[in-house]
């Protein structure tokens, strides 16, 4: 079978180009969650105007993101792929080597613009060559970029940071933007291209696609609430060090390996389910972990499943949305790429005005609050899904 037909089935070479580079985009996003406390020094801004890096990131993903993964569905996914990296790359050189807070702004939303467009080309390119019944396990393997970046590549990049300095970490990721653009431009074949069978319009009008994008929207939204300020939490809370906290992100992350394989195994026949249970677990650990103001026992396992429900939450919300647009999964990926970085900025928003009225400890409680209205929108959803199913066996 042809390497570019559909069902043929993904190499390795495949796999690793587009695993290490979903590990690059999501290390650009969330490395920035980690090295806050030691951007306050070198741009002078106070912690809450800091959590801008996330949320323009995470606004410009989700509101250019699916307007230039539309635009790049013309190319070759080869061209697609290698542009966005080169633009990645370009961007956060431009970061580590300005001293603007105003131009760091700037690149972060250059970045975020063009993750969108990297993570939904690549989940429709692994989908496209994924076996019948397969395509939830092929978007879940190229998700493992996302946990190598918060197990590996994020932990040490914290870890190095405070030798190095953040603005040398950053120019080492540009360079291997830089080098995997030639790697991706002779692994992906050129003339594969990621199609979309239908316009923007016609999978808004469809209800119960609405209803899941909305639903991967509060759940991104509880997550981000707390997840963006997981340093401060982890300092200020748990009584963990600077030098320590790329070993605890790493102890999250690790966690996050086996909430990947559990949502990547579940979610292909229980899509809406697999999210329910994730949004308990998250909501439940964090209002719990809220009640420990210093380091146990109990404390340490509520984090562990804190990293499982996590990333968890990643390719259980990636897999249901593209499910419920079976004919347009380049589409259907782009735009929940997008609401679930609207969730990330307006998480990050929320959590900002909970420590500055009520303090860091107060962000479990506003975490868990969001979930809940997330689990209230699953019920419905899955009445939408009843009726929907009930008219159509009629």
């Amino acid at each position: 079978m042809a390497a570019n037909q559909q069902g043929s089935g993904l190499t390795a070479a495949h796999l690793f180009t587009l695993i290490t580079g979903c590990c690059l985009f999501v290390t650009l996003e969330f490395l920035i969650v980690g090295l806050l406390p030691l951007l306050v020094p070198s741009y002078n801004r106070s912690l809450e105007e800091l959590g801008m890096l996330v949320s323009t990131f995470a606004l410009s993903a989700s509101l250019a993101g699916p307007v230039i993964t539309f635009y790049l569905s013309r190319w070759s996914t080869s061209r697609a792929l290698a542009l966005c990296l080169a633009v990645a790359g370009f961007s956060t050189m431009l970061t580590a080597v300005s001293s603007s807070f105003e131009v760091a702004i700037g690149c972060r939303m250059i970045q975020g613009t063009v993750l969108t467009a990297y993570i939904s080309i690549a989940s429709s390119y692994a989908a496209f060559h994924a076996a019948s019944g397969q395509q939830g396990r092929a978007v879940g393997q190229i998700n493992l970029g996302v946990v190598v970046s918060l197990v590996v590549i994020i932990p040490l990049g914290l870890s190095l940071s405070p030798w190095l300095g953040w603005q040398n970490i950053l120019l080492l990721l540009a360079v291997l933007c830089f080098v995997l653009v030639p790697i991706t431009r002779h692994a992906i074949p050129i003339r594969h291209r990621v199609t979309m069978h239908t316009t923007i319009s016609d999978a808004l009008l469809k209800p119960h696609f609405i209803l899941h994008l909305l639903l991967s929207l509060l759940v991104f939204t509880s997550m981000f609430v707390s997840y963006s300020y997981i340093s401060p939490w982890l300092l200020q809370l748990a009584g963990i060090t600077t030098n320590r906290i790329g070993v605890a992100l790493f102890i999250f992350a690790l966690a996050g390996l086996a909430g990947n394989e559990f949502a990547s195994r579940l979610v292909e026949k229980k899509p809406l389910q697999t999210t329910v249970y994730i949004t308990l677990l998250l909501g439940l650990v964090l209002l719990l972990l809220s009640q420990y103001a210093a380091p146990s026992a109990p404390a340490f396992l509520l984090f562990v499943f804190w990293g499982v429900a996590h990333m968890a939450a990643f390719v259980a919300c990636q897999v249901r949305v593209t499910a419920a647009a079976p004919d347009a999964p380049a589409l259907a990926a782009a735009l929940n790429i997008s609401v679930c970085n609207l969730g990330i900025a307006l998480g990050s928003f929320v959590g900002a005005k909970i420590i500055a009225n009520y303090g860091l400890a107060a962000l479990g409680p506003g975490s868990a609050a969001t979930g809940l209205i997330a689990l209230l929108l699953s019920a419905i959803l899955a009445c939408v899904q009843y009726q929907s199913s009930r008219a159509t066996s009629l």
